[in-house]
């Protein structure tokens, strides 16, 4: 029901990402800065940023094997360069008046440089948002072609031009769920949310919990685009107390790496979040449903020891409350292996603690085990049951540690050799 959404929200999460990581070191390389010029160059482009930024020349910091007269030095060339700056009316940008030739060019290509810088991280925070947003336009259009009484289709009306290009009634149909998906999109996140929560009653916990960090992302990247990244009033106005307490309108707002690696995974997590607890709430009687689910957890996160992000999702599934037994067995499991390996394992030792074990198959009582690190009773109870093999035993993340136990070294590594 929901694999293609998730299929093209997860290739473009995934081609960001490494978009961000394989670019980078290209474009961001070591300029050779052996020549006096580029040098020269290097500290006009600081001066104007330092310029630009109103900060004063005490408020940098050099590292300390940097002899204080050097520091000097550098601190009265800055001095000198700001005299050379013509700053904007604005005060937002600025140029160096009657450059000589060749350090104009050395000039340019810090420049360049630098705005390569820009519009990576800038440019990817932009794609990053169409992303998410272009998904939660088709987890709206899938829930209303399944569900058209949430618009009241009955109360609608169209153009005569609209019924005279249309083929047929679905054209019709079709044509007023992309209106009303339009219409929605125009609406802020947490309005979404709310349509999520009253309309389809999600319980959407992760997501409103990270909701302050969500509704920052989606501002700043609208005032790169609509305001040349200046802190305007709408941005304060969305964003919480927190980002207003060291945020001050006009104030220029970049990208780094790590906010952008930040935001990727916190917009990856939300984006899984909100359409696994769709898929789950759509397919709660349809066990084969539940069984992808369930693998495009596995298969996307905890293969890949992603443990947050399962964690998250995992918590996501649970708190459904629709999933048979078994599968919220399994979603368990899961959740404290990541718990544990996240180093957060006596977070919920006291919920494995009061689970009756003893009428489960042997791979459950074999996960307790595992988790518990009880390597003796582990083996003589894997010897014991034929619920789960060798291949398991080698390849499950649960297992990793069992791996490391010299029980198992014994057995299997000096098989190998």
């Amino acid at each position: 029901m929901y694999t293609s959404i998730i299929g093209s929200f997860l290739s473009s999460i995934q081609a960001l990402r490494l978009y961000v990581s394989s670019v980078e070191p290209v474009i961001l390389k070591n300029e050779d800065v052996t020549d006096s010029e580029t040098i020269m160059a290097m500290l006009l482009h600081i001066a104007k940023d330092l310029k630009i930024r109103n900060m004063d020349t005490d408020e940098i910091t050099f590292p300390q094997n940097i002899p204080d007269e050097i520091v000097h030095e550098i601190k009265k060339n800055i001095q000198l360069f700001w005299d050379m700056l013509e700053i904007s009316e604005d005060g937002k940008s600025g140029r160096y008046r009657s450059l000589p030739k060749t350090l104009k060019q050395s000039y340019a290509r810090i420049e360049a440089l630098d705005k390569q810088n820009e519009i990576l991280y800038s440019g990817s925070l932009i794609l990053l948002v169409t992303y998410f947003e272009n998904t939660i336009a088709k987890i709206f259009k899938e829930d209303l072609q399944n569900h058209p009484k949430r618009m009241s289709l009955d109360t609608k009306m169209v153009s005569y031009k609209i019924l005279e290009m249309s083929n047929n009634i679905e054209d019709v149909r079709e044509y007023l769920i992309e209106n009303e998906v339009a219409s929605m999109m125009y609406k802020s996140l947490a309005d979404w949310m709310d349509y999520f929560k009253k309309n389809i009653k999600l319980h959407l916990k992760y997501v409103i919990s990270i909701l302050p960090e969500l509704t920052e992302i989606i501002a700043r990247r609208n005032i790169i685009v609509h305001n040349n990244s200046i802190v305007n009033n709408i941005y304060l106005n969305l964003v919480s107390e927190e980002y207003r307490k060291n945020i001050n309108y006009g104030d220029i707002l970049t990208v780094d790496k790590e906010y952008i690696l930040k935001a990727i995974n916190m917009i990856e997590s939300t984006g899984m979040a909100i359409i696994l607890e769709m898929w789950i709430s759509e397919a709660a009687k349809n066990e084969k449903d539940i069984e992808r689910v369930l693998a495009i957890i596995f298969d996307e996160y905890l293969i890949f020891e992603n443990w947050e992000n399962a964690k998250i999702l995992y918590e996501v599934c649970l708190e459904c409350h629709k999933l048979k037994a078994a599968d919220e067995l399994v979603c368990k499991i899961n959740k404290w292996q990541c718990y544990k390996w996240l180093g957060k394992f006596d977070e919920i030792k006291k919920e494995i603690e009061e689970l009756d074990i003893s009428a489960f198959q042997p791979r459950y009582k074999l996960a307790v085990l595992a988790l518990f690190d009880k390597y003796e009773e582990f083996f003589l109870y894997f010897d014991a049951q034929n619920d789960i093999g060798e291949n398991e035993l080698k390849n499950w993340p649960l297992f990793q540690e069992i791996r490391k136990s010299e029980i198992y070294i014994q057995r299997y590594c000096k098989e190998q050799k």
